[in-house]
């Protein structure tokens, strides 16, 4: 009887513990909100965010195909003047990447400014 009693206190302990270590993380996760993206009160749904990440995708594709297309043209083009034609294909990937960069987050800029998102205060909870 006093075996079953310590266990059955002992599952009390954990199961306690664990609902302490829940609430703290949803209240972590209501308090630091800086990493959600909200509207206003309102948590976004994926219909919000949707049309979100369309916008960054087709003008990051679009933008940083053409200019990462050109800037690894010139790559290549200098890789070749230079006397190494068997690295312009190694140049040049290098080159569309680092346009790229900016590229996708001026993407993200646009979007953000076009479906006019700004960063949520925290909640106090």
């Amino acid at each position: 009887m006093v075996q079953i009693k310590r266990k059955s206190q002992d599952n009390i302990t954990k199961i306690s513990t664990i609902i302490i270590i829940l609430q703290k993380l949803a209240w972590f996760r209501y308090s630091c909100n800086f990493f959600s993206i909200q509207s206003g009160w309102k948590d976004m749904t994926y219909r919000d965010v949707l049309p979100i990440w369309w916008s960054m995708c087709w003008r990051g594709f679009l933008v940083g195909t053409i200019l990462g297309t050109i800037a690894g043209f010139f790559a290549g083009f200098a890789a070749g003047l230079l006397g190494y034609p068997e690295a312009g294909g190694f140049w040049g990937g290098i080159a569309g990447t680092v346009v790229g960069i900016p590229v996708s987050i001026w993407a993200t800029k646009v979007a953000i400014d076009k479906h006019d998102l700004r960063p949520a205060k925290a909640r106090n909870l």
